[in-house]
């Protein structure tokens, strides 16, 4: 999964532009959102990659970019 496709699923659950979204773009701080929202992200990208995120990696103060990393 790409930056570009990781950011209109983040702009879809934040209603932020995804245009606006960039890797140091922090999950909670700078796009609200909450842990339900993660959880709903971390679901929608396992459904599209077939990937299985171990949601002990994910952390509070996480960046695009963080998320990223852990995607790979």
């Amino acid at each position: 999964m790409g930056f570009a496709e990781l950011a209109d699923m983040l702009a879809e659950i934040s209603g932020v532009d995804a245009d606006s979204i960039h890797m140091s773009t922090c999950l909670s701080t700078e796009l609200g959102l909450c842990s339900y929202d993660i959880m709903t992200l971390i679901a929608m990208i396992e459904a599209k990659t077939g990937i299985k995120i171990n949601l002990l990696e994910l952390s509070g103060q996480m960046t695009v970019g963080d998320l990223i990393d852990v995607i790979k």
